[in-house]
């Protein structure tokens, strides 16, 4: 220990939170006019910038191709409908659930991942939610313009519940 210390190094401990692995997955764009494809939308891509930079943090990041999502790790062949889980992002007047959709993906909590995190861009506003723990919907306009602030509060209103039982029980 003593030499871990005096060549600066700091060692993982038992019971230390860090780093919490996330899954971050695209859903792809809406089935409406004006919806953004996922290799034009900046604001995911500066989200997945932000995420890969934090501390504590590590991410895996899933697109959704030709309409699936791919579930497992890298390599392995499971996937869902990328269509059916924006259904469960909808309520039944077709606007975001803000409040609850990380209830109603309660079941993708129970992957290999310490936080399983769902984006959905919409043309007004961008949902994220983490299975289980917490979702948030922010406008574009609040994302396109307030930087890394606008980022962190996205990114914590979906994920802080998870993120503070981590600390509270390692």
């Amino acid at each position: 220990m003593w030499l871990a210390a005096w060549l600066g190094l700091s060692l993982a401990y038992a019971g230390d939170p860090c780093p919490i692995d996330f899954r971050l997955t695209n859903l792809g764009p809406l089935d409406k006019p004006g919806a953004v494809p996922i290799e034009e939308d900046k604001i995911f891509q500066d989200l997945r910038a932000f995420v890969e930079k934090s501390e504590c943090t590590t991410v895996e990041v899933a697109l959704s191709d030709a309409g699936t999502v791919p579930l497992g790790k890298e390599g392995e062949n499971v996937n869902l409908q990328g269509w059916r889980l924006q259904q469960l992002l909808m309520d039944s007047e077709g606007g975001f659930r803000c409040k609850d959709a990380h209830e109603v993906l309660i079941a993708l909590s129970a992957t290999n991942h310490t936080g399983f995190v769902v984006y959905q861009r919409g043309t007004r506003r961008v949902l994220l939610t983490t299975a289980g723990w917490g979702t948030v919907c922010m406008d574009t306009t609040e994302l396109e313009k307030g930087g890394e602030a606008a980022l962190k509060k996205l990114w914590d209103g979906a994920t802080g519940k998870l993120v503070k039982d981590r600390h509270d029980n390692p």
